[in-house]
């Protein structure tokens, strides 16, 4: 394409002597072509230029050129070429350019591109930004202050830094003349003046320019958190200016920029002190609580959280005043729980998990019964949002009152939920399956902190039965239910004996759903110790006659990914089988798969059954599941069992369908590869796959009418030479 004509030109010019005369005016010949893709390309290789024509022609020619482009107005060059001009003068092109000392000329090239309209630039170019702020140290301009600077870090002057915030989030500093009292909190004291006399200070106060552009103060409002991040610890009155800029973008006429104004707090918090949050930050979140605006209320919740973490993290004590801190963003946490936009407490619900885990135990006690309320909350978006998150906030919290103050209300809002939705409530009529189908999860996710009453669980379970979309849902959880196992095992074991009337489902995907879960009911409903001896015999055939029915129909289900799913659990199916009653179990299963391949299970019992090809199919990736897991139960242990399913993998391999050819090659490729590695049944004798798998294999690549059918057998012998 155009692109790659270009870079091999270039490559061309870096072979010649006069290398960079040639790579410039290439380039400048590229930015001014008709085709806009070659404009593009070129500004996406400013990098390979630079390369080619070395740092004191970067400095020079070449950021002449870009300057211009990029101080265009209107710009010459479509949004497309700008973003990959900005995003290109990032940290790399600062080291072509000679270094660190040329920080501030790349910086100020990047301001035009941040103030323009179009996001796509302007984010560009304050992320590139963001990354040249990342090697800069902010230092006093005050030469005489002596602040030292990290030798990876290039020092740039509070005075050149604030006039760049400034002049992006459209503020000027107005110096006032003010007239204190000079026994007065702020006076300035002088020796000649007599006590009480006033005095002219001069103060220096932001002030919005009216009539700024929105697009540089979005821009501004990304840049707070680096500038001050760069800044010196001991420069406090400079870093306190920085809050007091950006207080003055949370009350613009526009809401766009109070938004990320508000967004600009997250990523101040963490990197301010607890002074400053103390001083600054709590007023400006006060401000932004009271905003009109939803969205800017919304926004804010995001940094209140991060403010809890911090502080919280940090071990703040009674004594300590960064405690009085830390209980005033719960507060903030708590008014925007209350808010009268459900957005905004939508918001805190998103969060709860990370304002929980940090807090102490009196705080936390707060925040759940704000969470209490959110369970209960008049919008149905934010009760099924509150229903979800109630196991990560039960696991945050972990503390004994949530049980006490959220539990009564998720019972009494579920079992509301299981009767018919109200027709008074217009959302519930569209929200009703949604949060009922949370609801039901969110109580399996309790039952594993054994949180929820057993009756109530075997309600929700029982209900859930009755609904395939819930029960799909359930079923992706059942492995919940393991808690129970502690704490009351009959009641599991009777919900997994219920859950066998899912394998006949008229539902496939339930029917899939529960097949997938099978070895964890077979676990849980026959759940001995090692060898069974303890087991109750009478028990135990009962349980196995009734999974046998389930993997029979597990085995004929007419759903080919219902079949899939079976055999994905055959491996486990088959150890808990030989846990249980050993090598009869497994000969039981072993069995019905033959049975099903063979014919022979067809009977005037079940006229429906006929073994087709896709039944062949099934049975062929049931005998390889069986062949290749690892470790082997001790059934295989006997050579005679491992060879009558080769048989049928090689017989299967020469059926008349061709299909079936194909996959029986992809099984014996399969148990060849474990024999050649020594896994497997068939492992414990090499010999299977040198002479059974491999001289089939070959036979098949040689003289199978089907092209597939041979390609399938040579990547299967390939795949046992490489093994």
């Amino acid at each position: 394409g155009a692109g790659r004509r270009w870079f091999m030109a270039l490559v061309r010019t870096m072979a010649d002597g006069d290398m960079a005369k040639e790579a410039l005016q290439l380039f400048t010949s590229s930015i001014a072509h008709d085709n806009r893709r070659v404009r593009t390309d070129a500004m996406n290789r400013l990098p390979i230029v630079g390369k080619a024509i070395g740092p004191e022609a970067v400095r020079g020619e070449l950021m002449s050129i870009i300057e211009a482009q990029s101080s265009a107005s209107p710009p010459r060059l479509e949004d497309e070429v700008l973003c990959a001009l900005a995003q290109n003068l990032n940290v790399d092109f600062l080291k072509l350019m000679g270094g660190k000392e040329y920080l501030l000329k790349l910086i100020q090239i990047l301001i035009p591109l941040a103030r323009m309209t179009e996001t796509t630039v302007r984010s560009q170019a304050v992320a590139s930004l963001v990354s040249l702020l990342s090697v800069a140290a902010v230092v006093n301009s005050d030469a005489a202050s002596g602040e030292p600077v990290p030798d990876d870090k290039q020092p740039l002057e509070w005075t050149v830094m604030r006039e760049i915030l400034l002049d992006l989030a459209g503020i000027e500093e107005k110096v006032v003349r003010v007239s204190e009292a000079a026994d007065g909190a702020d006076s300035v004291e002088k020796s000649e003046k007599p006590v009480g006399a006033a005095e002219a200070v001069e103060v220096k106060t932001p002030k919005k320019i009216a009539d700024t552009w929105f697009p540089g103060k979005l821009s501004a409002c990304r840049l707070f958190a680096p500038v001050y991040a760069g800044m010196n610890p001991s420069m406090t009155t400079e870093r306190h200016q920085i809050l007091d800029y950006l207080s003055l973008l949370v009350e613009d006429d526009m809401p766009m920029v109070r938004v990320a104004a508000a967004s600009a707090l997250t990523d101040l918090e963490a990197v301010v002190d607890q002074d400053v949050t103390r001083v600054s930050v709590v007023p400006i979140m006060q401000i932004i609580l009271e905003d009109k605006a939803d969205a800017v209320r919304e926004t804010v919740v995001s940094a209140v959280t991060q403010s809890i973490k911090i502080l919280a993290s940090a071990g703040a004590q009674d004594a300590d005043p960064s405690s009085e801190v830390l209980a005033k963003m719960v507060e903030f946490y708590q008014l925007a729980s209350c808010d009268p936009s459900w957005r905004v407490r939508l918001a805190t619900v998103t969060h709860i998990a990370d304002a929980l885990a940090p807090l102490p135990k009196d705080l936390k006690v707060i925040i759940i019964q704000c969470f209490a309320e959110l369970l209960d909350d008049e919008e149905a978006e934010v009760r099924l949002a509150s229903v979800k998150k109630t196991a990560a906030a039960l696991e945050a919290a972990n503390c004994p009152e949530f049980k006490e103050l959220v539990v009564p209300t998720v019972v009494a809002g579920f079992r509301e939920m299981l009767e018919e939705a109200s027709s008074d409530d217009p959302a519930l009529e569209v929200r009703f399956p949604q949060l009922r189908s949370a609801q039901a999860l969110m109580c399996m996710e309790l039952a594993s902190f054994d949180a929820i009453p057993h009756d109530m669980l075997a309600l929700v379970v029982h209900k859930m039965f009755g609904d395939p979309q819930l029960c799909i849902s359930m079923l992706k959880k059942f492995s919940l239910l393991i808690k129970l196992k502690e704490s009351d095992p009959p009641a599991l074991s009777q919900i997994c004996m219920d859950s066998l009337s899912l394998a006949t489902h008229e539902d496939w995907r339930v029917r899939c759903a529960f097949t997938a879960q099978l070895s964890f009911v077979f676990e849980q409903i026959i759940s001995v110790e090692q060898g069974g001896d303890q087991a109750d015999k009478e028990t135990v055939d009962r349980a196995w006659t009734a999974f046998k029915r389930v993997i029979d129909l597990a085995l004929w289900d007419q759903v080919a990914e219902a079949r899939a799913h079976f055999v994905q659990c055959l491996p486990a199916i088959i150890n808990y089988a030989d846990k249980l009653g050993g090598d009869n179990f497994v000969k039981e299963i072993v069995a019905m798969v033959v049975e099903q391949y063979s014919g022979t299970a067809e009977s005037p019992e079940h006229p429906e059954r006929k073994t087709t090809y896709l039944y062949k199919i099934s049975s062929i990736q049931a005998l390889q599941a069986i062949l290749t897991m690892t470790p082997p139960v001790p059934y295989f242990s006997n050579e005679g069992s491992v060879t009558e399913l080769l048989d049928l993998l090689v017989k299967g391999a020469k059926d008349t369908t061709p299909n079936v050819r194909l996959a029986s090659c992809r099984a014996l490729g399969a148990v060849g590869t474990s024999c050649a590695k020594g896994e497997g049944a068939a492992g414990g004798k090499p010999t299977h796959g040198e002479m059974l798998v491999k001289p089939t294999l070959s036979e098949i690549f040689e003289t199978d009418s089907d092209n597939d059918v041979k390609e399938f057998a040579k990547v299967a012998l390939d795949s046992m030479n490489a093994a």
